[in-house]
């Protein structure tokens, strides 16, 4: 796992099959794997081994949430994705602990392509979890722009860029929510 960090997927890939070779049924294992084969753009071999984490060990809610985000991102599957995602949430923190406030934003990330409204309520589930976190502060604004709540897409921008660097992507938010806000000097200010 530390070899991925690295970004050194073949030392990565190799450790971990050496890892399964030792113990088949270690489902992080397989689910780290399965992350080496989506960076080595294999899509078969990583649900081969996201299924098999799950399959492991269904009470995981982060081998779930990245058999779910596959689901949603490569498969284009969202219907089924968001199974999976609220499979991973139903699990209490007392079994498995996982990064919910992150788990929440994919989730809500997935279901912009389907649902704005069940969207926007995974944001607000992860920023329940996590007030400050910016990806899901980030989701929200798109998402409440893209129900008609400019104003509220603006609080949530700002929040998101009071706690990271703007990015391309968060300018561009801006610009379009001032737009929309009929604020030509501020979006102007973005576009800048």
């Amino acid at each position: 796992i530390s070899y991925l960090r690295q970004n050194n997927l073949q030392a990565a890939r190799q450790k971990l099959e050496k890892a399964l070779e030792q113990e088949p049924g270690l489902a992080t294992a397989h689910t780290a794997l399965g992350i080496v084969f989506e960076q080595l753009e294999d899509p078969a071999g990583a649900e081969r081994h996201y299924r098999r984490a799950v399959d492991l060990d269904s009470s995981d809610p982060d081998s779930l949430n990245a058999l779910a985000v596959f689901t949603c991102s490569y498969k284009q599957k969202p219907a089924d994705a968001l199974k999976l995602f609220d499979r991973a949430i139903a699990i209490p923190l007392s079994v498995k602990s996982a990064n919910r406030p992150m788990l929440y934003t994919n989730a809500g990330t997935c279901a912009k392509r389907v649902d704005l409204a069940r969207s926007e309520a995974y944001l607000r589930g992860a920023l329940a979890q996590d007030a400050q976190f910016p990806d899901a502060l980030f989701q929200l604004a798109d998402v409440m722009l893209e129900r008609g709540n400019a104003l509220q897409a603006r609080a949530f921008l700002e929040r998101y860029l009071v706690r990271t660097k703007a990015s391309p992507a968060a300018l561009w938010l801006g610009v379009r929510i001032e737009q929309a806000l009929n604020d030509s000097s501020a979006a102007a200010g973005y576009g800048e």
